[in-house]
């Protein structure tokens, strides 16, 4: 007994498993990550240093070097690339396509524990995962003060955005970073007064030695009794009490560092800015994680700003709007292609039941289709991969292909059912009789697509989701058109009455008949429709390139200027001219709901950029916006 009679004497388990594909194809629809594009990056980690004021000479000798000497070992590990800049730096560790992210990066952390020490003012190095400097960010947002906040100095709201902000979409799944790119930290400043100091006898270098003092320290245990108690020196002070430390002696008299120094808080020196609409923005960015799924980050990233926009930033006078969204992009392509997987179904069946010319025989044959693509849907899932253009666009291409085999096996049982053989044995017999063929014809489709599933890097994981996606469905194609089509054409393969559109068809046959009635006339139109394509293909032939450009709503410029140029200047020069000229016309004054232009300024000394829709910008050395 073959897998057609089975089938067809135990119809309602093909039935049962029929409802079990459908069942776990549309979970898996609704679980598969949405992408633009498969994940075709290497798995990246990123080493961020920080050293304040030191010059790059300094960063790359005493912590870059170092870090890379000692993370070169690292298991997995293809390329290093560092970025270096003023009082930062950043080891770019790239590594090989299938290691697991997780493990490289307590191995690159182990790594780092053996690395030399640091300078003592040198903060310490951050690892995350997912990439570096080179990554697209998931997501850019911008803070801005309401028209009625009277406090519209945004350095003021550092700390609600620290407490609040940033822990709310650090917690969003996917997110490997938040990067508050408007960021301006106080600094702690004491500016010596060289003449007190020398009219109280206090050296500079005898201040700077007790100032660096000033912290808590271990002094080892002290037996007293039966007990052992802990010595610890208690010398750090608070920052606003740094006044009363006691930097030197006269006659007997403590000085203290108010006499000879004044001791401030202040902003850091502004190195950036971010400009929306005209007025000042904080500008904050968000690193998705290797292989996350962008379209769900930007969906809680919406609904984290919605319930940040309803409680904390609006008791401040503050909100925070979504400026990049990459969803937007994504769910546009796969919304094109989407449609086309629709209109290429539609065609198909068209075809289909113009050639048939039997409704019963073209539902039969359709209802293969979305069978196999759903038993597709099911494989993308149980492999991990994701929902993008490319693994949509092996669906669409399948269509054609898994209508074949249920084309071919319902032929032969319409043959057989009008050479006078009963329904049963027609279904059984005209099944039995192209299996073999179908089945041949299966492996060779397959045996395509199988040698790409096999592929390395970048070539391999662009194209996987499309094989797998064909190899299955085709391979499904065939188990639906030996099984479930047998048994269901028992039941509804039935005579139908005489086509009421069967005068067209014979219409449409004479002409056809009389425009190929003499071979000449044959030998010309096959002459005509081959040279026909071959034109065709010449002139309609697109450019090679690896991806088609997608469309984007936003235009970016950038200007190069001479190293060492202010952030005022560029500020004052470039940046409000720019402003002017994109400032609506109709709309001279800022409103919140003024969304018509929006413009990015960078405020580094060596380059200006400018972007319009969305508005992001860079805020320190190294960041690219």
């Amino acid at each position: 007994m073959n897998l057609t009679d089975l089938s067809t004497r135990q119809w309602p388990s093909v039935a049962a498993a029929v409802a079990l594909v459908a069942l776990f194809g549309l979970t898996s629809i609704a679980s598969l990550p949405i992408q633009l594009l498969p994940t075709i990056e290497e798995p990246q980690i990123s080493v961020s240093n920080f050293w304040r004021a030191a010059a790059p000479e300094e960063m790359e000798a005493n912590i870059v070097e170092p870090q890379e000497n000692v993370l070169r070992n690292t298991p997995g590990l293809t390329n290093i690339n560092s970025f270096i800049g003023r009082g930062s730096g950043f080891v770019n560790l790239t590594f090989a396509v299938g290691t697991d992210i997780q493990t490289a990066k307590l191995d690159v952390i182990n790594n780092l524990t053996q690395a030399p020490p640091r300078p003592g003012d040198a903060l310490e190095p951050q690892v995350f995962a997912g990439g570096g400097q080179q990554t697209p960010g998931a997501a850019s947002l911008l803070i801005r003060v309401l028209p009625d906040n009277p406090n519209r100095e945004l350095a003021s709201y550092q700390g609600l955005i620290e407490d609040h902000v940033e822990p709310r979409l650090a917690r969003i799944p996917g997110v490997s970073r938040v990067d508050l790119q408007g960021e301006q930290p106080r600094e702690l400043h004491i500016t010596f007064d060289s003449y007190r100091a020398a009219a109280l006898g206090v050296q500079v270098n005898d201040i700077i030695t007790t100032v660096s003092r000033a912290t808590d320290s271990s002094g080892g245990f002290a037996d007293v009794g039966r007990r052992q108690y802990t010595v610890r020196f208690v010398g750090q002070f608070e920052p606003r009490k740094l006044n009363e430390l006691i930097v030197g002696w006269s006659d007997e008299r403590p000085i203290y560092l108010s006499e000879v120094a004044d001791v401030e808080i202040v902003p850091r020196k502004q190195d950036g800015f971010t400009l929306r609409n005209g007025y000042p923005a904080y500008y904050i960015t968000v690193q998705r994680e290797y292989d996350a799924n962008t379209v769900a980050i930007l969906d809680e990233v919406n609904k984290a700003i919605v319930e940040l926009n309803q409680s904390v930033l609006r008791d401040a006078g503050l909100e925070m709007d979504l400026s990049f969204d990459a969803s937007v992009h994504i769910r546009r392509a796969i919304a094109l292609v989407r449609g086309n997987l629709g209109i290429g179904l539609l065609l198909a069946v068209g075809i289909l039941y113009f050639l048939m010319r039997n409704r019963r025989a073209t539902f039969l044959v359709t209802a293969t289709v979305p069978l196999s693509v759903l038993v597709a849907f099911v494989a993308l899932r149980l492999f991990d991969k994701s929902l993008n253009v490319i693994s949509l666009a092996g669906l669409a291409f399948s269509v054609g292909l898994v209508m074949d085999a249920a084309i071919v096996t319902l032929e032969n049982i319409v043959r057989c059912r009008q050479a006078g053989l009963s329904r049963e044995k027609a279904v059984t017999a005209g099944t039995r009789q192209i299996t073999g063929a179908l089945f041949a014809s299966t492996v060779t489709s397959v045996a395509i697509f199988v040698p790409v599933l096999f592929m390395e890097g970048m070539e391999g994981q662009l194209f996987q989701d499309l094989a797998l996606t064909i190899a299955v469905a085709v391979s499904a194609s065939f188990l639906i058109a030996i099984t479930v089509l047998p048994a269901a054409a028992s039941f509804m393969l039935k005579a139908e009455a005489t086509d009421p559109c069967e005068h067209w068809w014979d219409r449409i046959t004479r002409v056809v008949m009389r425009l190929t009635a003499t071979p000449a006339l044959c030998r010309s139109w096959v002459v005509g429709i081959l040279g026909a394509s071959v034109i065709a293909v010449v002139v309609l032939v697109p450019k090679a390139n690896l991806l088609p450009q997608a469309p984007s709503d936003s235009l970016n410029a950038f200007f190069a200027m001479p190293p060492g140029g202010t952030v005022q200047m560029v500020e004052t020069e470039i940046a409000g001219t720019i402003v002017e000229r994109l400032r609506p016309p109709s709309k001279p004054k800022f409103r919140s709901e003024d969304r018509c232009t929006k413009a990015c300024v960078s405020g580094r000394s060596t380059s200006t950029s400018l972007r319009t829709m969305p508005i992001i910008s860079s805020m320190r050395d190294g960041s690219s916006g």
